[in-house]
């Protein structure tokens, strides 16, 4: 967030988890979600840096939150938004940003590797959804924004296992709105 700088008020008064928050996209979403008017719940696996990117949205008027969050950890999703709701009240928005990558051929990758990016870009997503959704009915409803990349759309080399996780996680997403969006 940039003091000073005002922003449309979107999401004013909205409540966001975003995961993957400490850096990159994540970071930029959280802090403009909080230019925005959000309060942010700023969560990553990096909890020192989810913590430095909170601060910056505090000291610049927002407000907001950290919380450590392995986005594969079902009790860690629980603390999370619960963090949120104890602190505002149920979350409204949930950001999807968290994600991994291993740019290496499908033979040279081993099992543990591919179930890894699966685990956090796939369940991680599924996780988030089912706490965010309960939340969200809970309140005024919401928005699951999850962040994806072009590579589901046309592949690039060395990229299988991520390549595969992105149409799973679109699919994924759409049933879920079908099956909640009101």
């Amino acid at each position: 967030m940039q003091k000073g700088v005002a922003g449309t008020g979107r999401v004013k008064g909205k409540i966001a988890l975003v995961t993957g928050a400490a850096s990159g996209i994540g970071r930029a979403t959280a802090l403009l979600l909080a230019r925005e008017e959000a309060r942010v719940a700023v969560t990553d696996i990096d909890e020192p840096g989810a913590q430095r990117v909170a601060n910056a949205i505090t000291e610049n008027g927002g407000e907001s939150i950290s919380t450590k969050l392995d986005v594969t950890s079902e009790s860690d999703w629980k603390a999370a938004v619960s963090a949120a709701q104890v602190r505002w009240g149920p979350i409204n928005v949930l950001v999807a940003g968290a994600g991994i990558s291993f740019a290496k051929p499908v033979t040279e990758m081993s099992l543990e590797e591919w179930r890894r990016v699966m685990e956090v870009n796939l369940d991680g997503v599924f996780l988030g959804t089912k706490h965010a959704v309960r939340q969200m009915r809970e309140g005024s409803g919401g928005s699951i924004v999850i962040v994806s990349s072009a590579s589901g759309i046309k592949a690039s080399p060395g990229a299988s296992a991520y390549y595969a996780i992105n149409p799973s996680g679109r699919a994924s997403s759409s049933t879920s709105a079908f099956s909640y969006g009101g």
